[in-house]
Protein backbone atom coordinates (compact mmCIF):
# COMPACT_ATOMS: atom_id res chain seq x y z
CA UNK A 1 0.00 0.00 0.00
CA UNK A 2 2.57 2.18 0.68
CA UNK A 3 4.47 1.70 -2.99
CA UNK A 4 1.09 2.23 -4.48
CA UNK A 5 0.07 5.22 -2.19
CA UNK A 6 4.38 6.41 -3.14
CA UNK A 7 3.30 6.24 -6.90
CA UNK A 8 0.03 8.14 -6.84
CA UNK A 9 -1.88 5.03 -7.64
CA UNK A 10 -5.55 4.96 -6.01
CA UNK A 11 -6.78 1.50 -7.54
CA UNK A 12 -4.42 -1.41 -8.94
CA UNK A 13 -4.80 -5.04 -10.61
CA UNK A 14 -3.20 -7.54 -8.46
CA UNK A 15 -1.24 -11.05 -9.52
CA UNK A 16 -0.27 -13.60 -7.65
CA UNK A 17 1.36 -16.74 -7.92
CA UNK A 18 2.44 -19.46 -5.14
CA UNK A 19 2.70 -17.46 -1.94
CA UNK A 20 2.23 -14.12 -3.68
CA UNK A 21 -1.47 -15.44 -4.66
CA UNK A 22 -1.68 -15.80 -1.00
CA UNK A 23 -0.18 -12.36 0.12
CA UNK A 24 -2.60 -10.89 -2.65
CA UNK A 25 -5.18 -12.10 -1.11
CA UNK A 26 -4.23 -10.41 2.27
CA UNK A 27 -3.96 -7.24 0.20
CA UNK A 28 -7.61 -7.57 -0.54
CA UNK A 29 -8.57 -8.28 2.74
CA UNK A 30 -7.06 -5.35 4.28
CA UNK A 31 -7.54 -2.67 1.35
CA UNK A 32 -10.01 -4.24 -1.23
CA UNK A 33 -11.10 -1.08 -2.13
CA UNK A 34 -7.58 -0.66 -3.45
CA UNK A 35 -7.69 -3.69 -5.66
CA UNK A 36 -9.82 -3.62 -8.84
CA UNK A 37 -9.22 -7.10 -10.51
CA UNK A 38 -6.75 -9.99 -8.99
CA UNK A 39 -5.65 -13.04 -11.08
CA UNK A 40 -4.43 -15.98 -8.51
CA UNK A 41 -2.00 -18.30 -9.82
CA UNK A 42 -1.82 -22.06 -8.15
CA UNK A 43 -2.22 -20.74 -5.32
CA UNK A 44 -4.21 -21.56 -2.08
CA UNK A 45 -5.86 -19.79 0.38
CA UNK A 46 -4.08 -17.40 2.45
CA UNK A 47 -6.57 -18.81 5.98
CA UNK A 48 -4.77 -22.17 6.87
CA UNK A 49 -5.97 -24.58 9.24
CA UNK A 50 -4.01 -25.05 12.55
CA UNK A 51 -2.86 -28.41 12.03
CA UNK A 52 -0.72 -26.97 8.78
CA UNK A 53 0.44 -24.27 10.27
CA UNK A 54 1.73 -26.11 13.34
CA UNK A 55 2.96 -28.76 10.53
CA UNK A 56 4.77 -26.10 8.32
CA UNK A 57 6.16 -24.10 11.11
CA UNK A 58 7.85 -27.39 12.24
CA UNK A 59 8.91 -28.48 9.07
CA UNK A 60 10.18 -24.92 7.90
CA UNK A 61 11.98 -24.79 11.91
CA UNK A 62 14.17 -27.28 11.31
CA UNK A 63 15.10 -26.36 7.83
CA UNK A 64 16.30 -22.90 8.84
CA UNK A 65 18.12 -24.80 11.25
CA UNK A 66 20.11 -27.53 9.08
CA UNK A 67 23.46 -27.14 8.10
CA UNK A 68 23.61 -24.66 4.83
CA UNK A 69 24.32 -27.55 1.99
CA UNK A 70 21.18 -29.94 3.55
CA UNK A 71 19.41 -26.45 3.80
CA UNK A 72 19.76 -26.05 0.22
CA UNK A 73 19.36 -29.42 -1.27
CA UNK A 74 15.84 -29.83 1.05
CA UNK A 75 14.64 -26.61 -0.46
CA UNK A 76 15.42 -28.09 -3.98
CA UNK A 77 14.20 -31.26 -3.82
CA UNK A 78 11.04 -29.23 -2.39
CA UNK A 79 10.75 -27.73 -5.55
CA UNK A 80 11.39 -30.20 -7.79
CA UNK A 81 8.65 -31.86 -6.57
CA UNK A 82 6.72 -29.56 -8.23
CA UNK A 83 8.29 -29.65 -11.62
CA UNK A 84 6.27 -30.84 -14.95
CA UNK A 85 6.74 -34.82 -15.47
CA UNK A 86 8.26 -35.30 -19.12
CA UNK A 87 11.93 -35.66 -19.38
CA UNK A 88 12.56 -32.52 -21.26
CA UNK A 89 10.75 -30.34 -19.41
CA UNK A 90 12.03 -31.97 -15.84
CA UNK A 91 15.42 -31.65 -17.59
CA UNK A 92 14.64 -27.46 -17.98
CA UNK A 93 13.69 -27.10 -14.83
CA UNK A 94 16.23 -29.13 -12.86
CA UNK A 95 18.85 -27.01 -14.79
CA UNK A 96 16.99 -24.01 -13.63
CA UNK A 97 16.78 -25.39 -9.89
CA UNK A 98 20.69 -25.84 -10.20
CA UNK A 99 21.55 -22.37 -10.77
CA UNK A 100 18.87 -20.96 -8.58
CA UNK A 101 20.13 -22.84 -5.60
CA UNK A 102 23.84 -23.32 -6.65
CA UNK A 103 24.60 -19.85 -7.78
CA UNK A 104 21.76 -17.14 -7.49
CA UNK A 105 20.41 -17.48 -3.64
CA UNK A 106 22.04 -17.87 -0.73
CA UNK A 107 21.33 -19.93 2.66
CA UNK A 108 20.59 -16.49 4.06
CA UNK A 109 17.72 -15.83 1.19
CA UNK A 110 16.01 -19.44 1.64
CA UNK A 111 16.11 -19.07 5.81
CA UNK A 112 14.69 -15.71 5.68
CA UNK A 113 12.00 -16.87 2.68
CA UNK A 114 11.04 -19.95 5.71
CA UNK A 115 10.92 -17.23 7.95
CA UNK A 116 8.27 -14.79 6.50
CA UNK A 117 6.37 -16.97 5.30
CA UNK A 118 6.19 -18.98 8.36
CA UNK A 119 6.19 -15.56 10.25
CA UNK A 120 2.87 -15.17 7.96
CA UNK A 121 0.96 -18.10 8.40
CA UNK A 122 1.13 -17.39 12.50
CA UNK A 123 0.37 -14.34 12.87
CA UNK A 124 -2.11 -13.01 9.98
CA UNK A 125 -5.54 -12.84 11.22
CA UNK A 126 -8.18 -14.98 9.75
CA UNK A 127 -10.70 -12.72 7.94
CA UNK A 128 -12.36 -15.12 4.89
CA UNK A 129 -15.76 -12.83 4.85
CA UNK A 130 -13.88 -9.75 3.93
CA UNK A 131 -12.68 -11.64 0.65
CA UNK A 132 -15.94 -12.80 -0.11
CA UNK A 133 -17.65 -9.56 0.06
CA UNK A 134 -14.84 -8.05 -2.03
CA UNK A 135 -16.70 -6.32 -4.80
CA UNK A 136 -14.09 -6.70 -7.44
CA UNK A 137 -13.02 -9.45 -10.06
CA UNK A 138 -10.77 -12.38 -9.74
CA UNK A 139 -9.41 -14.59 -12.13
CA UNK A 140 -8.21 -18.39 -10.25
CA UNK A 141 -6.40 -20.29 -12.23
CA UNK A 142 -4.71 -23.96 -11.70
CA UNK A 143 -4.79 -27.41 -12.40
CA UNK A 144 -6.83 -29.76 -11.06
CA UNK A 145 -3.88 -32.17 -10.96
CA UNK A 146 -1.45 -29.84 -9.63
CA UNK A 147 0.46 -31.77 -7.33
CA UNK A 148 2.26 -28.43 -5.66
CA UNK A 149 -1.53 -27.68 -4.38
CA UNK A 150 -3.05 -30.47 -2.69
CA UNK A 151 -1.14 -29.46 0.44
CA UNK A 152 -2.83 -26.25 0.47
CA UNK A 153 -6.63 -27.58 -0.33
CA UNK A 154 -6.80 -25.02 -3.39
CA UNK A 155 -11.01 -25.92 -2.94
CA UNK A 156 -11.04 -23.27 0.15
CA UNK A 157 -10.74 -20.43 -2.21
CA UNK A 158 -13.83 -21.19 -3.56
CA UNK A 159 -15.89 -20.02 -1.01
CA UNK A 160 -13.80 -16.69 -0.74
CA UNK A 161 -14.98 -15.78 -4.19
CA UNK A 162 -18.27 -17.10 -4.34
CA UNK A 163 -19.14 -14.86 -7.31
CA UNK A 164 -16.87 -16.64 -9.88
CA UNK A 165 -18.02 -19.41 -12.19
CA UNK A 166 -16.62 -22.57 -12.76
CA UNK A 167 -16.11 -23.62 -16.57
CA UNK A 168 -15.39 -27.45 -16.61
CA UNK A 169 -12.04 -28.37 -18.29
CA UNK A 170 -10.37 -31.61 -18.92
CA UNK A 171 -8.19 -33.64 -16.42
CA UNK A 172 -4.54 -32.04 -16.30
CA UNK A 173 -6.12 -29.38 -18.24
CA UNK A 174 -5.68 -25.51 -16.68
CA UNK A 175 -9.05 -25.00 -15.31
CA UNK A 176 -10.05 -21.05 -15.55
CA UNK A 177 -12.26 -19.01 -12.56
CA UNK A 178 -13.52 -15.60 -13.58
CA UNK A 179 -15.61 -13.62 -11.31
CA UNK A 180 -18.24 -11.37 -12.93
Amino acid sequence: LQLMDREGIDRAFVLGQSFGGTLAQTLITDAGDRVAKAVFSATGSPFVPHRVKETLQQAQSQLIQSPDAKLMQATKTRFSAFLPQTPKQKRFWNAVLDDLFGHMLTPGDVRAFYASSADFFAHYPERAPALAEWSGEALIVRADADPALAALDPARLDPLFPKAPWPLFPSRAPMLRVSP
